[in-house]
Order: C-alpha cells, then structure tokens, then sequence
C-alpha cells in the first residue's frame, strides 16, 4: 500500500486538476466529451467504470473488515471517481496487527 505521503503528493495536484477541467467544462462535461465520443474514448470511459466497480468491491470489504461505514466512501467514489478513492486510502485507519492485538488481550 502507498504511504500517505505519497498519497498526498498525487491527490493534491490531481485534486487542482479535476477542479480546474470541472469548473471549465462543467460536471457533466466528461460524458458528452469523452465518453460518448466513440472509439478509443469509449474504451477508457469503460475502463474506468469496471475499474471503480472492482474498487467499490474492495471499499466495501474493507470497510467492513474494519468495522467503518463503506456508504460515505461509495458515494463519495461515486460521485467523484478516483477522487473518492484517494480520500478512502488517505482516511482508512489503520488496521492493528493480530500479534499486537493478542498481545494487548493477554496482558
């Protein structure tokens, strides 16, 4: 798994990015640019949802793995695609290991 730093330093600008093309071609304006444009546009607009919907399976398992609502993060991925995936890998909390966990049990 990146470290957030790393996390940080691809969402920030891309985060700049996505604001700057949404607030100059509208929210929508990826459908009737991109992905309604035929040939290799369409293939990647697919990539991208199958891509989101194996990541929306990941969320949800791991959400409930660790015991955290996955409806937030869904949505939020949702709505803003990999955007939505950098704030669940830079707000998923950390998981304790099973040799800390049986260690704090035991004493």
């Amino acid at each position: 798994m990146l470290k957030k730093p790393l996390l940080l330093l691809l969402f920030v600008p891309f985060l700049a990015f996505s604001l700057f093309v949404t607030f100059r071609d509208g929210y929508t304006g990826f459908i009737s640019q991109v992905a309604l444009a035929g040939g290799w546009n369409t293939q990647v607009f697919i990539d991208l949802c199958l891509s989101l919907l194996l990541l929306f399976g990941f969320i949800a398992k791991d959400c409930k793995t660790r015991g955290v609502a996955s409806w937030p993060y869904l949505l939020l991925v949702m709505t803003t695609g990999s955007l939505g995936a950098f704030v669940y890998f830079l707000a998923r909390p950390r998981q304790a290991s099973s040799d800390s966990a049986s260690a704090s049990s035991s004493s």
